[in-house]
């Protein structure tokens, strides 16, 4: 009976051990916040819907170092969206012909994509801040852009 005992407290306490591991990992959530793409991406108009996740990937870290991924999809306005097209030559590439966007973001959605690349709006710095690194692709047919940003 002894052995049956410490069994079972064995048990009880890998169980505890595992609970209490997988409850401090990090849950990456997907958010909706209009305002907060809007700060983040000042020059970027007529914002209808947006989706995307935030996720710091450092632990303890100093300050100003942290690494932050942030991606997803920002559902743009027919005005906003005949301004970039013709301002910039959207094509498709070998990277964006390859994009597939987190799979999180695609949770649910059932819609199939076709993303273009224009290396000058994602790089010539009026559309993202210095501080985000990444690219934009642009789905015609949705009028969605699609980002992938570290920080």
């Amino acid at each position: 009976m002894l052995k049956l005992d410490k069994f079972i407290l064995l048990v009880l306490i890998l169980l505890g051990a595992f609970l209490s591991i997988s409850s401090c990992r990090k849950k990456i959530e997907v958010c909706t916040d209009i305002e907060f793409i809007k700060q983040q991406f000042p020059n970027i108009k007529d914002i209808e819907e947006v989706k995307y996740y935030y996720n710091v990937k450092s632990e303890e870290r100093e300050i100003g170092l942290q690494n932050i991924e942030f991606c997803g999809f920002i559902k743009i306005g027919q005005k906003f969206y005949e301004k970039i097209i013709r301002d910039y030559n959207w094509k498709e590439t070998k990277k964006s012909k390859n994009m597939i966007p987190k799979t999180i973001l695609l949770e649910g959605d059932s819609e199939k994509y076709n993303f273009l690349y224009n290396y000058d709006f994602s790089y010539d710095g009026k559309y993202k801040s210095n501080s985000w690194v990444g690219d934009f692709y642009l789905d015609k047919v949705h009028k969605v852009l699609y980002f992938e940003c570290e920080w």
